[in-house]
């Protein structure tokens, strides 16, 4: 009888193994066939079937997208403005989360709603006054005016409110007994404990803020000051007015290689925050 059932436990357990290796495979098949098809030959490109091996890898592919599309600038400003915003984001956010999840203050609740509130509402909407903020502060083509709209987000505050609950109350009433002020409780009781979910929330900061097009093409105007994402979208189109598609899709994985570099290094840090807020949830 047992060990019917261990045979049973064990077929299901392959047939999810089985499920979610079908599901991974289908998530990364674009991915798959980016990084295939930079390799590849203008012409290979739109053969049928698609040859997932090329015949011949083209690394000059990426050599002249490096050149042509002058990724070189295009990573540097997006280091920047990525520097720039990532601290000021993640410690606006814990911050404000602290707050709401360890204080008590009149409107607590109706301010928090409000800032839920912001997160149904589309970001391309506030991009109008926030341009004329923008421009009255004279950071139009400036990589401060790119971070500027996105220093305070509704979901960081939220996902970090979530962690901050955690914090035994406990502790922080003995060390407010021994003397350590609201800056202390901040520093030295809430950060070292909220590790896991700041790397997560940089993570999350990280790959938004690299990615982010409409507002960086909006108020950057000159070139050596265009990001990585606007960039891409003047090496699309040649002066002749054709599309050089091997050239976009080798910028396209020397472009996404930032992200998937700094997911490998830090993702156990990003799973026990995932980990943790499940458990304690």
């Amino acid at each position: 009888m047992k060990k019917r059932k261990f045979q049973r436990v064990r077929a299901s357990d392959i047939a999810s193994l089985v499920c979610m290796a079908i599901f991974t495979l289908i998530l990364i098949l674009p991915l798959l066939w980016l990084v295939s098809a930079s390799f590849q030959r203008e012409g290979e490109i739109y053969t049928s079937p698609f040859r997932w091996i090329p015949m011949e890898f083209q690394w000059k592919n990426y050599a002249s997208a490096w050149k042509v599309g002058h990724l070189d600038t295009a990573f540097i400003s997006s280091v920047i403005i990525a520097a720039l915003y990532i601290p000021c984001h993640v410690l606006s956010c814990v911050a404000i989360g602290f707050v709401f999840a360890k204080y008590r203050f009149r409107g607590k609740n109706g301010l928090f709603s409000l800032i839920l509130m912001t997160m149904m509402i589309p970001q391309e909407l506030t991009f109008f006054p926030i341009y004329g903020i923008t421009r009255t502060l004279g950071l139009i083509d400036t990589h401060a005016g790119v971070v500027l709209p996105f220093l305070i987000s509704g979901f960081g505050i939220f996902f970090m409110r979530q962690f901050c609950t955690y914090i035994p109350t406990a502790m922080m009433e003995a060390a407010r007994i021994d003397g350590c002020k609201n800056t202390g409780l901040f520093f030295r009781i809430a950060i070292p404990q909220l590790r896991p979910a700041i790397t997560a929330l940089a993570i999350l900061a990280f790959s938004f803020i690299w990615d982010e097009f409409a507002w960086s093409k909006l108020v950057l105007n000159s070139a050596e000051r265009m990001s990585l994402p606007a960039r891409l979208t003047t090496l699309a189109i040649s002066p002749s007015h054709e599309v050089q598609t091997t050239e976009l899709l080798a910028a396209s994985v020397l472009a996404m290689l930032p992200l998937f570099l700094l997911f490998t290094i830090f993702q156990k840090h990003f799973i026990a925050s995932v980990t943790n807020s499940g458990i304690k949830g």
